[in-house]
């Protein structure tokens, strides 16, 4: 009877059609008591997509796998992947007080490295994100580091294949996210280097 089942499952898993569902992604702070800095030193933020995938479509960032894992649900944010990257490093950038108007000293340049989730059994999803401040003055980097997130959301359950949630798929994706930026964001080297920008 188990077997059957099982059969029937990964039958279903294997003739299903791959939907593309398309889901805001935004941040929201993983750590608790992160300084304010400021004084504002950013002026703006940009963001450039160099994951491999990016090539074929600049919205992907996952997708909930079959029995053979072929994809059963695609997962997909609302705009350009690097658009949502600095929109929401921006709203981390202003909630604590570093991004100011245009005559502040620094650029703020994303690049996202890894950005993607998938489910098979487990939901898992990644992050890298580079993050440089640019002078403003003559364009070179002044301070560089990364931030980085590995998520692996939930265990064995009946939530797979067809029955996969892309809304729980989105949330652990916004996760791992948020942490990479609050990662990069609360090091002690920028701290140093912000101390003494001011």
């Amino acid at each position: 009877m188990v077997m059957r089942l099982l059969l029937a499952f990964l039958i279903l898993n294997a003739l299903a059609a791959c939907s593309t569902t398309q889901l805001p992604l935004s941040y929201s702070p993983q750590s608790v008591g992160m300084p304010a800095y400021g004084p504002a030193l950013a002026a703006s933020v940009s963001a450039v997509d160099q994951r491999g995938e990016s090539a074929r479509n600049p919205k992907l960032v996952g997708a909930i796998r079959g029995g053979f894992g072929n994809r059963l649900k695609q997962r997909e944010t609302d705009r350009p992947v690097a658009e949502v990257a600095a929109d929401t490093v921006r709203e981390a950038l202003h909630a604590q007080g570093m991004l100011g108007a245009v005559d502040a000293p620094y650029k703020f340049q994303v690049t996202i490295e890894t950005l993607n989730s998938s489910q098979y059994v487990r939901r898992e999803a990644k992050a890298l994100l580079r993050l440089a401040w640019v002078r403003q003055t003559d364009g070179r980097p002044a301070f560089t580091n990364q931030g980085e997130a590995n998520m692996v959301n939930g265990g064995m359950s009946l939530e797979i294949g067809i029955f996969g949630s892309v809304e729980e798929l989105r949330a652990v994706t916004a996760e791992a996210m948020s942490k990479a930026i609050d990662q990069a964001l609360d090091a002690p080297a920028l701290t140093a280097f912000l101390s003494a920008s001011r």
